[in-house]
């Protein structure tokens, strides 16, 4: 599973658009749903704040991110 995929289904599962999520993580406006499409690569601040966000530890999304 990609990152982008991991924070699709993420963000699905909590019933939230990208827009509410941005917002709250104070992230530009499109930045989420560019990540979730595997079209950039989150900075190391924005996987902070979204594992936050998600309550999940870091390096499940490092994990995506490294492909493993």
């Amino acid at each position: 599973m990609t990152l982008g995929e991991k924070l699709r289904k993420l963000r699905l599962s909590a019933q939230l658009s990208t827009r509410s999520i941005e917002d709250v993580l104070k992230m530009g406006y499109g930045n989420l749903s560019r990540y979730e499409r595997d079209l950039v690569q989150p900075t190391f601040k924005s996987v902070v704040k979204i594992s936050r966000f998600y309550n999940i530890d870091i390096r499940d999304l490092a994990k995506c991110t490294l492909g493993e």
